[in-house]
């Protein structure tokens, strides 16, 4: 196989029993104290978890995105071949001449969203567009925005019959100088018209839904020879000023402190 780089732009990137009745009060009560601190560990768990599941299935669809919101994006185009003969389609050598892809929200409902994009060339050339997003069904086809506080295991588009993707899993990582809680989705597909193969390995934001990096790749049945690999990542934007706070660290400090307040009142009943 031959590989081609369209041009060099940026980087893709205890006890004995036999003197049990001898043991000092404060040492039985000290062992006890361990017991109902792992009782209310494994209670708080328990009600935590009972609690996240019953929001998530009883919390509306909506959108996380407001007007005025701005992302944006670097974007880098690869094209691979097995012919040595082949060249690189000029349209992806004028594409690959990237400065930036910025997303600008205009307006939104609590399901969708409209976009306005516009796309920067190194030579100054910007192309404009606007492109709308229904994150609910996805019947709009948009790669860039979607419902908001989805989790692993959910369904990527709540009331679709026709879409039954599931997040594989959300993680902590870092996008555009934030620590940001993830979603994440892996798709193949082999049933689109015109293309022999397709794979979309997506990134997006948990609390707003918008996308933060994807890598598309592409086979076409005019060219089933060449790969086209298109990728987007997230480099810049006016939400994220001041970094959120994690939801998944509510569990440790709520049973922190439920244990220290066991561990108290215990020490107080022992006095």
């Amino acid at each position: 196989m031959i590989f081609y780089v369209v041009d060099d732009l940026g980087e893709i990137w205890e006890n004995s029993t036999s003197h049990k009745n001898s043991i000092n009060p404060l040492i039985r009560g000290v062992d006890m104290n361990k017991r109902g601190v792992a009782t209310v560990f494994f209670l708080s768990l328990m009600l935590f978890l009972l609690f996240e599941g019953v929001a998530a299935q009883s919390m509306p669809v909506s959108v996380g995105v407001s007007p005025g919101d701005e992302f944006r994006y670097d974007l880098t185009f690869y094209w691979y071949s097995t012919n040595p003969a082949d060249l690189v389609p000029a349209y992806l050598i004028e594409q690959n001449q990237t400065d930036y892809f910025q997303l600008t929200v205009q307006t939104t409902t609590s399901t969708t969203v409209v976009f306005n994009t516009s796309w920067r060339l190194l030579n100054g050339t910007i192309y404009n567009s606007t492109e709308i997003a229904e994150v609910s069904s996805g019947v709009t086809g948009c790669v860039y925005v979607y419902a908001a506080n989805l989790s692993a295991g959910g369904l990527l588009f709540p009331s679709s019959t026709t879409l039954p993707w599931r997040i594989n899993s959300t993680e902590f990582r870092v996008y555009a100088g934030s620590f940001r809680e993830i979603n994440h989705i892996s798709v193949n597909s082999t049933n689109i018209e015109g293309v022999v193969y397709s794979h979309m390995d997506l990134y997006f934001d948990k609390l707003t839904g918008i996308v933060v990096e994807y890598t598309l790749t592409e086979v076409r049945s005019s060219a089933p020879n060449q790969k086209i690999v298109q990728h987007l990542i997230l480099k810049d934007s006016n939400v994220w000023v001041i970094p959120e706070f994690p939801s998944i660290l509510a569990l440790p400090i709520v049973m922190a402190v439920t244990g220290a307040t066991f561990l108290i009142l215990k020490r107080k009943k022992l006095k």
